[in-house]
């Protein structure tokens, strides 16, 4: 698991599309996983979430094994990008 902190290290996520992002969100209390190329793994969201909110309601994690996501965190998978 990696801590997804910065705009470089997102972008470069995004554009490579391997693994998975694991995106957190504390007041709803959900841990959604997405393909890292899944369109709800949005720059805007996330830029609003971690850059400006400093995590505070939750954060974006990637990857690289879909069950050890699943499995670690207890997540629950996108219906949009799930396979």
């Amino acid at each position: 698991m990696v801590r997804i902190l910065s705009v470089e290290d997102f972008e470069k996520i995004k554009n490579e599309g391997v693994g998975y992002v694991l995106i957190t969100d504390k007041p709803n209390s959900t841990r959604r996983l997405h393909r890292a190329d899944c369109p709800h793994v949005d720059y805007n969201n996330f830029y609003q979430k971690v850059i400006v909110n400093k995590e505070d309601n939750g954060g974006y994690y990637w990857f690289k094994d879909r069950l050890h996501a699943l499995n670690e965190l207890n997540a629950e998978e996108c219906l949009v990008c799930k396979r």
